[in-house]
Formats: C-alpha cells, structure tokens, sequence
C-alpha cells in the first residue's frame, strides 16, 4: 500500500538487524541488479523506494521490502532512518531531500552522470553542518572511468586527458538511461579546455578511439559528465584539459546520431527524450551487450602519451558492481568521512577492477606508459 504524504520513520524496534541500505528509483534497470548483488553477497537489510507499484515476490522478505512513494513528497526524507546507507538512483530526488538526509548522519551515494544535478547536491551540502556524506560519482560513468582518468594523470608528461567510452546496444537500457542520454545528446554541456569552462554543445566535437587493440577506431561524439570533482584534485588537478566522448554499438548508431546533430536536431531530441526512449524500446536490440572505456593521457603537443582501456559486460551490471564495492568498503568500516566525496575516497582503480572481474568475469584492463609522477 502507497505510504502517505506525510511519511513517517518507523519505530525503532520495528527496524531489521543488520546495515540498512535504501535504494530510491531501486526498481529500474540497475536497481534490481544491484539487489540482487546486495541479497547475495552481503546482509544488509534492503528497502526499495520506488513511485512503481512493486513487491518483494515472496523473495528474501526478512532482508526485502518496497515502498511505495514518489521521492519528491515532503517529508519524504523522514522515512529514512538517520544513518542507513542510501544509493541515489533517480534524479528526481530532490538536492533539499538529501541535504536533510546527510545532515541526519545518512551516508548517500549519487549515480547520476548530470553535471548539473551532481553539483546542485554538492552545494547543498557544501558548508553546512552534517553528520553524513554526499558520494558523487559512484558507478562506472561517472565513477570508474574517472578512477582511470585520475590513475592516468599521474603520468610525469600527461597534461591532458581524452575520455572514451562505448556502450553496446544489444538489449534495452532502462527507460531513465535511455531519456538521459537523449536529453544530454541535444544540450550544452561545460567544456573543461586549457584550464578554464567552455560551453559546448554535445556532439560538436568528434574523434576516433580505439576500444580494442585489434580493431581500427571507432568514432565517439563529445558529451557532458559528471567527474569534474575527482580531476580538480591531485595528481590530475594540474591538467590543462578533460573530456568526454560517448560512442554507441554498433556504430552506424553513432554516425547517425552525428548527423542528426550536425543538423541542428539537439533540442527536439532533448525536448522528445520521453517519447523517443518509448519508440526506440519497440526495436529489438542491436551491437554488442558490453561496455568498453579508454583514458587516453595528452601531452603537451595533443599527442597520447600514455592509455588505459577497460572492456567489461552490462553496463547495469556493471553499474550496479561499483556501487556494491563502494558500499563493500563503507560497510567494512575502513573509511569514514563527513560532507563531501568522491569515489575515488573509497576504491582504487585496482579495488574497482578486481570487483568487476568477480561478478563479470569478462572484465580486463589494458595499460601502457603509466610513468608516476615524483611526489
């Protein structure tokens, strides 16, 4: 039954034993893969908040409930009990929500790739007095493509760095994903260039990567994503230039989504993001089911100097791996902080990729002229 408008926390000895882990938009795509994983591998209590009307099945029902309730419902944030463990899969969570939530002692992972979303939530929280953590860019775009960017950068003669990565169309995404990507494909999105922000918008710049050593590069457009927290630190912090390209399997997709761009078509795709993730979810699947990411480090005169390049399965399921890693580690206890942090507070490139290889054992990586740079 749909809670009220005016939800209320349940008593103290009504709650389960164990950690408690609550997923908001927890019945989409990445969401029921990543219960999964939680069910499996760890024993935390998981409680599902989602607007759809679901239930457990009959599945785990000591460990697994649902809740019904649209997250941007006032009050909403007492529902939750202060500090459970909280993963962020939609955005429409409300920055104020999760303001109140940190500010109760929650320790809150964000998953969105929005820039603009990643640092609404970040200035809500930025100064101001909380018990919990806000942990952007958990995931694997953001989140492990960025653990390879900053792994890049240590490189003596990176000053740049160029980020690729190739999503397989060979099922259907979510619906939230899909839309997301089609509204980020007809928008503006902040360049960071010879040290400063540029408006851009996606789709404007254009380069080949090579996902694999034994193909010939594939084309990847310019896109907007969250990470720009991790590469404002150390060792990356003194790069000169960071961006993101987005390809698609297979790749005539990519090439006609170019085309579409080079017409002027963004905003309509943006503003018919709803409505084009419904037609395209009526086509069967197409390319591969697989993820492939590259970190190319520049040098001074553009040229790479140095590479990573990871190829991995699902890209759910691979989400949905990074943020149990990340939840692995806070729930160990090792790492304990308040306000503001990054996955990169929490995992190693190393950590993430070993994590992959578990649950996805087609994972591998690839690294050349890594040379660290002198502390």
């Amino acid at each position: 039954m749909p809670i009220p408008n005016e939800p209320q926390i349940a008593p103290k000895g009504q709650r389960r034993a164990g950690p408690e882990i609550w997923l908001i938009g927890g019945a989409g795509d990445v969401g029921s893969r990543l219960t999964s994983l939680l069910l499996d591998r760890t024993k935390a209590a998981i409680t599902i908040i989602s607007r759809s009307d679901r239930n457990s099945g009959g599945q785990n029902p000591d460990r697994l409930c649902f809740r019904t309730v649209d997250i941007r419902t006032k009050g909403a944030a007492r529902m939750i009990p202060p500090k459970a463990l909280v993963v962020n899969l939609t955005e429409a969570t409300p920055p104020e929500l999760v303001a109140e939530m940190v500010a109760n002692g929650c320790t809150f992972l964000e998953t969105s790739a929005s820039p603009a979303y990643v640092n609404a939530l970040r200035d809500g929280i930025r100064g101001r007095d909380v018990g919990g953590v806000l942990i952007t860019c958990v995931g694997m775009a953001p989140g492990l493509i960025d653990l390879m960017a900053e792994f890049i950068a240590r490189n003596e003669h990176v000053n740049a760095v160029d980020i690729g990565i190739e999503m397989g169309l060979g099922r259907h995404y979510g619906a939230a994903a899909t839309e997301w990507f089609l509204a980020t494909a007809g928008t503006n999105y902040s360049l960071f260039h010879n040290g400063s922000l540029v408006q851009t918008p996606a789709g404007a710049l254009q380069r080949l990567f090579v996902f694999d050593a034994s193909e010939s590069g594939r084309l990847a457009l310019g896109f907007g994503f969250a990470g720009r927290e991790i590469l404002t630190g150390k060792p990356a912090g003194a790069l000169s230039g960071r961006r993101y390209f987005v390809a698609i399997d297979p790749p005539l997709v990519t090439r006609s989504l170019s085309w579409a761009l080079s017409l002027g078509l963004g905003p309509w795709i943006a503003r018919n993001a709803q409505w084009l993730s419904r037609q395209l979810s009526r086509f069967p699947g197409i390319g591969q089911i697989r993820t492939r990411m590259i970190v190319e480090g520049l040098c001074d005169d553009g040229m790479p100097t140095a590479y990573a390049r990871v190829t991995t399965g699902d890209q759910a399921d691979a989400t949905a791996t990074m943020i149990l890693a990340t939840l692995n580690t806070i729930m160990s206890g090792n790492v304990s902080r308040v306000g503001l942090a990054t996955i990169i507070d929490y995992l190693t490139l190393a950590d993430s990729i070993a994590a992959l290889k578990e649950i996805l054992p087609e994972t591998r990586m690839d690294i050349s002229g890594i040379e660290t740079k002198a502390s």
